[in-house]
């Protein structure tokens, strides 16, 4: 074999195990967060738990500790968990926790099949913010929203 070849072969096993070891390493983490975060949902009593579910997040001049989006759409799997104390709205780039008096500064609807979450005035941020979340049901999910504290969405957000 030629020195190059060997060369170039240890480097890709070398960069492969080392993104195995890492990605690994991420994925723990990132269940024992999620887990963590679920003892502690639990311990508030979880109303309703959409499970893993996929969705979009439309960002325009938003703000958050730790996150600036000036305008994005943003594709992840998200968790919608509501509790007797507030909605949270885990993965992706920022874990929201809204206290159910807050929910009245966002509306929520139903939008090519999925729940719709819009707010001008989101909790603990600034912008404006359209989640879009595949929940099983969105007919139940935006009327528990609603009951919860939510507006209807206005036609045309």
């Amino acid at each position: 074999m030629k020195l190059g070849l060997v060369i170039a072969l240890g480097t890709v096993l070398l960069v492969g195990t080392v993104l195995t070891i890492v990605f690994t390493f991420v994925g723990r983490a990132v269940r024992r967060r999620t887990a963590e975060q679920m003892t502690a949902l639990e311990s508030e009593g979880i109303e309703r738990d959409s499970g893993m579910v996929s969705g979009t997040v439309r960002y325009r001049d938003f703000r958050a500790p730790g996150l600036y989006e000036g305008a994005g759409i943003s594709v992840t799997r998200r968790r919608l968990v509501l509790t007797a104390s507030h909605l949270a709205i885990l993965g992706g780039k920022v874990r929201f926790h809204i206290p159910r008096p807050d929910l009245n500064r966002y509306e929520v609807g139903i939008l090519e099949g999925r729940l719709q979450l819009v707010s001008d005035n989101p909790h603990g941020a600034t912008g404006h913010i359209d989640l879009r979340i595949a929940v099983d049901d969105p007919e139940t999910w935006a009327s528990v929203l609603r009951a919860a504290g939510c507006q209807t969405v206005r036609s045309g957000t």
